[in-house]
């Protein structure tokens, strides 16, 4: 929307000529953040109560793994669920999604076998799916090309917030109430936050009785920081050439999407990406018990340092590739690749456990400095109707390795009997991220 188009959403919603931006576009990220954050906890949590489960259902690792991994499976539902965020927006709909995943949380908790938490973390995976849609989606239809990559930064780190506090809390919720409290307390954010998202959120900030023309207008027009350097192409020398950077076609139907090898590309390196991602999840708090002797309390602060790096991955890979990178998004996951493989080796080679936490620690940073980019890449040439299907696409084919990740640490950990072939197995998924961001992604500059 410009010009003219701007004026008269101007004069509809009688906002005061010259009255300063209100910016709520920071409110609606806000409530982004908590909704992911609450969205991230109740998937997270089975990792640390993974060993009560597998004593007391009598599981296998590999069962284990199935247990974590049949939440992805459901989450092939992506696709249709951002077709239906596009179609009906993000209130109420989203509201339900958030009601709906707290109850099959709570459900995990008084699972009577191992069975039944399968099929319940399967139900958790099918209404989480429209919430992580949609808090991509606000950052798409509320911030400018210059915020966005910021503004996804803080949307990630606000997951990987989640992962960094769950370990710890349901540690101790663990060690004082039992594995089943886990589930019944992480239950109760997601019913409560549901209220706050359906009073103040919409789609769009035309529809919003909280933000008013000016800042509509700052979204609507505001160039990229740095525009001259931004809008050309070759701004950044040989790496922009190393980058194959170039203006693409804008995909204006949902038909482009399935063809297109930028959207394939990138779904491909975030696939590789989720494997060494939820690898740690899963596999890391069985490995400080059961590989290191860690107390639980122990176990809970140290798993949390990958995601402590992590919290600083994904604020610096989005303010880096915003303002040091002018908008460039490919930079941060060859970083990440690159960074994940030697991380690996790292963690397997830590002689102590103070350079086992450093080394998890750094690993999460150089891990996490991608995720702002996976999510504003596609933003580069998709419309606002396009948008919310490609990031479906995306995360859809991502979480297939979020689905294999577990199950095969799992099989992998029953077969061996040893928990490094888990982390030489997410290095090899890194080292392949790493190749598929190279070959397939040519770097969308389309200002």
């Amino acid at each position: 929307m410009q010009g003219t188009q701007v004026r008269q959403v101007k004069q509809s919603l009688g906002f005061v000529q010259g009255a300063p931006r209100t910016n709520f576009r920071w409110v609606v990220l806000l409530l982004a953040c908590v909704a992911q954050i609450i969205n991230f906890a109740d998937r997270a949590n089975i990792g640390v109560a993974i060993p009560s489960l597998r004593a007391e259902f009598h599981l296998t690792n590999f069962q284990v793994g199935q247990m974590a991994s049949i939440f992805f499976l459901a989450y092939f539902a992506i696709i249709p669920m951002g077709w239906l965020v596009s179609k009906f927006g993000v209130r109420g709909f989203i509201s339900l999604s958030m009601i709906g995943f707290s109850v099959f949380t709570a459900l995990i908790g008084a699972a009577r076998s191992g069975a039944m938490v399968k099929w319940f973390r399967f139900g958790l995976g099918i209404t989480e799916t429209p919430t992580t849609v949609a808090a991509n989606s606000s950052v798409k239809n509320w911030f400018p090309a210059k915020e966005r990559g910021t503004a996804l930064g803080c949307l990630t780190a606000a997951s990987t917030l989640a992962i960094t506090a769950t370990p710890i809390v349901a540690a101790w919720i663990l060690k004082n109430h039992g594995w089943r409290y886990i589930f019944f307390y992480f239950a109760i954010p997601g019913v409560v936050f549901s209220l706050f998202w359906y009073w103040l959120n919409r789609r769009h900030p035309q529809e919003s009785p909280y933000s008013n023309a000016a800042e509509l207008e700052y979204i609507q027009t505001a160039m990229p920081t740095r525009a001259k350097k931004t809008a050309a192409i070759g701004a950044l020398g040989w790496l922009d050439r190393f980058l194959r950077a170039k203006k693409v076609k804008v995909l204006e139907s949902s038909g482009q999407l399935f063809t297109s090898r930028n959207v394939l590309g990138v779904m491909l390196t975030y696939f590789f990406t989720q494997i060494s991602f939820y690898g740690i999840i899963t596999w890391v708090p069985s490995y400080l018990l059961n590989a290191k002797g860690y107390s639980i309390m122990k176990m809970g602060w140290v798993a949390a340092t990958p995601w402590a790096g992590g919290v600083v991955g994904n604020l610096l890979g989005g303010w880096i590739s915003d303002n040091w990178l002018y908008g460039r998004r490919k930079p941060m996951m060859l970083v990440s690749g690159l960074g994940t493989l030697g991380g690996m080796y790292a963690i397997i080679h830590a002689p102590t456990p103070a350079t086992l936490g450093a080394s998890m620690f750094i690993t999460g940073i150089l891990l996490n400095s991608s995720w702002p980019s996976y999510f504003a890449f596609p933003m580069g040439f998709t419309t606002s109707k396009t948008y919310p299907v490609a990031i479906s696409i995306v995360l859809a084919g991502a979480n297939v390795g979020a689905l294999l990740s577990p199950m095969t640490g799992g099989y992998l950990l029953d077969i061996y009997k040893n928990y490094d072939v888990i982390f030489i197995f997410m290095g090899a998924a890194a080292f392949l991220s790493l190749l598929s961001a190279l070959l397939l992604l040519d770097e969308p500059v389309n200002v």
